[in-house]
C-alpha cells in the first residue's frame, strides 16, 4: 500500500472532492497503522499516523500545517499515534501504539502478531495541569480489545475483557490466531481495578474488538465464531435466605 490518505466526498453523489495523499511508506519506512481524523470547529482536520501529524484546510484539502510527535524513547519508526480527540479548549489528545522493536510488520496487527501476551492490563492515571502519568492499577488480564469506560466521572466503570486458554501453556499468540480459547467480560471500577461483576465465559470476542454498551446497562459482546453476539447485564446481587 502506498500510505493514508484523506479524502473529502460529496454528502448526496459520493464523487470524490479531494484526496490528499500523506506518505508513502515505501518510501519512508514509517509503521503505518490505524489512523484516524477529526474535525475541528471551523471545518479543518486534524490528522496523525505514524509520529506525524497535519492540519488539512477542509475545503481545498491543502495541507496547512505539519509537525512531528514526540515518541519519546521509543524509536520512531515503530510508534503509530491515533484516537484523535479534540478537548472542549481545543486541545489535540492522541494516543501512541508502539509495535514491538525489530518487527517490521504493517499495520495494526503488527502489535498483535509481534508482541502479545502480557497477560496485564494496566490503569493510568494522567494529571491535567502538569501532563504527569501515574500507574493507578496493574490486574492480571488477557484481553486484545478495546475497553469502553461507562458510568458517570464519579463512578467510572471499566469494562475490559478476559481470556482463558483451553491449554493453559499453550503461547497466547498461537491460541489467538485459533480461537482456541474462551473469553468473559469483567465490570471493574476504573480508578482502583477492582472486579466489580463477571460474566460467563463464551465464544472468543472479535480481535480488537469492542464491547459497546447499550440502553438499561446493557452490554453487547460480539463473538468471533458464528456466533453473533450476546447480551449481557448485571444484576443485583442477591443473598440467600433460609428456608421457614
Amino acid at each position: 500500500m502506498v500510505g493514508p490518505f484523506v479524502a473529502k466526498a460529496n454528502a448526496t453523489t459520493g464523487k470524490e472532492i479531494w484526496r490528499t495523499y500523506l506518505d508513502n511508506l515505501n518510501a519512508s519506512g514509517h509503521w503505518i497503522g490505524n489512523a484516524n481524523l477529526n474535525i475541528l470547529e471551523n471545518g479543518n482536520i486534524a490528522f496523525a499516523w505514524s509520529n506525524q501529524i497535519v492540519l488539512i484546510d477542509g475545503d481545498s484539502g491543502l495541507i496547512l500545517k505539519h509537525n512531528t510527535l514526540p515518541s519519546g524513547t521509543a524509536p520512531a519508526a515503530d510508534v503509530n499515534f491515533k484516537h484523535l480527540t479534540i478537548a472542549p479548549d481545543g486541545t489535540l489528545i492522541l494516543k501512541d501504539q508502539t509495535r514491538p522493536v525489530g518487527c517490521t510488520l504493517q499495520g495494526t496487527a503488527a502489535i498483535i502478531k509481534c508482541d502479545v501476551g502480557m497477560h496485564k492490563v494496566a490503569g493510568i492515571k494522567i494529571d491535567p495541569a502538569t501532563g504527569d502519568l501515574k500507574v493507578a492499577f496493574v490486574v492480571d488480564d488477557t484481553s486484545t480489545t478495546f475497553q469502553p469506560l461507562i458510568g458517570p466521572k464519579d463512578k467510572r466503570v471499566l469494562l475490559l475483557t478476559n481470556m482463558k486458554l483451553n491449554v493453559p501453556k499453550e503461547p497466547i499468540k498461537l491460541a489467538l490466531f485459533t480461537e482456541n480459547y474462551t473469553e468473559q467480560l469483567t465490570w471493574r471500577d476504573a480508578a482502583t481495578g477492582k472486579l466489580l461483576a463477571e460474566s460467563d465465559f463464551f465464544e472468543p470476542l472479535s480481535i480488537n474488538g469492542l464491547t459497546p454498551p447499550g440502553f438499561g446497562g446493557r452490554i453487547y459482546f460480539p463473538t468471533a465464531v458464528g456466533k453473533g453476539f450476546y447480551v449481557l447485564q448485571v444484576m443485583p446481587k442477591f443473598e440467600a435466605q433460609g428456608a421457614r
